[in-house]
């Protein structure tokens, strides 16, 4: 007898939610073992460097109450579909940043 019994649908939300939350810490620790590289490259002083690192636990410090209000409107598929569009979008920009202000928006 199984000691769970999830749905397919169940399943599929749990995925999603898995993979948002993954990518979503992908994309915001690693600044960490890359920042003196992109401080090099983009010739940024130790202030601005260290300011790429917090501007994205702010915005995930500012944006989770609105999430958590869209969640609570729009239901789990909406709200995940919406979070891991914009994850990717943003992390594909992030890529191609070439200065200080493109990188920060990204």
């Amino acid at each position: 007898m199984p000691i769970f019994n999830v749905t397919r649908n169940q399943g599929v939300m749990l995925t999603l939610g898995f993979l948002a939350t993954l990518n979503m810490h992908l994309l915001l620790f690693s600044y960490s073992p890359l920042l003196r590289g992109i401080a090099e490259e983009l010739a940024l002083t130790d202030a601005e460097a260290g300011f790429l690192f917090s501007v994205s636990m702010l915005t995930l410090m500012l944006f989770r109450i609105p999430w958590g209000i869209l969640f609570g409107r729009k239901g789990l598929k909406t709200t995940m579909s919406l979070a891991l569009t914009l994850l990717g979008i943003f992390g594909l920009l992030r890529g191609f940043a070439v200065d200080y202000v493109t990188l920060l928006t990204a």
